[in-house]
Parts: C-alpha cells; sequence; structure tokens
C-alpha cells in the first residue's frame, strides 16, 4: 500500500478512537447525572438558578428551546428532567424505546396556542 494511503488510513482510526473516546465519556456524564438525580454536577451541565431560570455554561445541553431528559421504564417514556425555556414545552420521544432505562434528551417544542 502506498504511505499516503497508509497515513490517511491510520489518521481517519486515530480520530475515531478519539471521537468514541469522547462519546463514551459524555454518556457517562449524562448517566452519572441522571443517576443523582440533578443536573449540576458539573460546569458543563445546565444549572438552575433559584428563580426558576437556568444558567448556561457551553457545553453538552445547549439548545435555544431548552430540552428534557425521558428515560423509558416499564413500556412508556417517563419525563425526568425538564428543562424548557419560556415559551416552550416538554414533548415526549416519538420513538419506541429500545430497551429499559434508555436515556434520550429531546429538544423541547413551541408551546401550542390553547
Amino acid at each position: 500500500m502506498h504511505p499516503l494511503v497508509q497515513t490517511i488510513v491510520v489518521v481517519g482510526i486515530a480520530a475515531s478512537a478519539i471521537a468514541l473516546a469522547l462519546s463514551a465519556m459524555e454518556l457517562r456524564q449524562i448517566r452519572s447525572i441522571l443517576q443523582v438525580g440533578k443536573f449540576s454536577l458539573s460546569t458543563r451541565a445546565w444549572q438552575p438558578s433559584s428563580a426558576g431560570s437556568a444558567q448556561h455554561t457551553p457545553g453538552l445541553f445547549f439548545s435555544k428551546a431548552g430540552f428534557a431528559v425521558y428515560t423509558y421504564r416499564q413500556g412508556k417514556w417517563v419525563l425526568e428532567a425538564d428543562y424548557s425555556k419560556p415559551g416552550f414545552e416538554a414533548v415526549g420521544p416519538t420513538i419506541t424505546g429500545a430497551y429499559e432505562n434508555q436515556v434520550v434528551k429531546r429538544e423541547s417544542a413551541l408551546k401550542g396556542k390553547g
């Protein structure tokens, strides 16, 4: 195999390995946050203030509309945390859960009129 092609393959494999490791770290952080039951464990997560608004620092949970976290339990989605911004509301997942205790983050939607 040509040395240039070998170099490109090695760089691609290294980039994939780094991306996989970073994803695993993010998933571990989400799992830890959900197990404790609050979103203030790290400076990268949303941290609700006493006034009920959310302080945001760039990182894992960025969304202009806010978001909600759902867990699949006993055949249905259960709302674990709702961090919707004013004017938005939590919307449940439309997919069927693949396994017990599956966790998904769902972006909030505009509140309906009525």
